[in-house]
């Protein structure tokens, strides 16, 4: 029997609900998703889970998400860094996320 490697995605999201919403779709894609609720918690996950990628909302409660990108190219480039922005607005009821990546 092998053991198949999955993309490890760190999800850190305040909203229960979006958090949710992208584990379930992350997972059903195959993709190894841990998720945390705040930027020291994900600062901590960072190098315990050592994931391939992480989405960031930027508006969490205890650190501004720019402050976590700062840190988190402050020992590493080559981390895939993705940040999350939920829109209030709705479009046929369905809010929408936008997620653009940090190069």
């Amino acid at each position: 029997m092998s053991i198949a490697l999955r993309d490890k995605i760190l999800i850190v999201e305040d909203d229960p609900g979006i958090g949710k919403f992208l584990k379930a779709n992350l997972t059903a894609n195959s993709y190894d998703v841990v998720i945390t609720e705040t930027a020291k918690s994900a600062l901590a996950m960072i190098s315990s889970h050592c994931p391939d990628c992480i989405l960031l909302d930027l508006g969490l409660p205890d650190l501004d998400g720019n402050q976590v990108i700062q840190n988190v190219r402050g020992w590493t480039k080559s981390l895939s860094l993705s940040f999350l922005h939920a829109a209030m607005k709705t479009t046929r009821h369905v809010p929408w996320i936008l997620v653009q990546t940090i190069t």
